[in-house]
C-alpha cells in the first residue's frame, strides 16, 4: 500500500494500521479499497487515478473525510 500516491493522505486520515485494507478495483481508471475493522467496513476510499482525485469515506458518516485532489 505504501507504494500507492494516496498513500500518505490515508495513513493521515484514517491511521492505515489500525484497519485491514482489501484492494476492490485497481485499474487504468481507478483504485478502490477497503479498510475492514474486523468484519464491518469502517472506511471506503476512491483514487481516480487521471484527475488524481482522492475521495476518503466513513461508513460512519455522511459526509466525505477527504474530497481533493492530490
Amino acid at each position: 500500500m505504501s507504494t500507492y500516491e494516496e498513500y500518505g493522505v490515508l495513513d493521515e486520515t484514517i491511521e492505515i494500521a489500525q484497519y485491514e485494507p482489501k484492494v476492490e478495483t485497481d485499474n487504468d481508471g481507478n483504485r478502490v479499497i477497503l479498510f475492514y475493522a474486523g468484519e464491518r467496513v469502517a472506511y471506503k476510499s476512491v483514487y481516480v487515478k487521471d484527475e488524481r482525485h482522492l475521495k476518503v469515506i466513513s461508513t460512519d458518516d455522511e459526509a466525505p473525510l477527504y474530497n481533493d485532489t492530490l
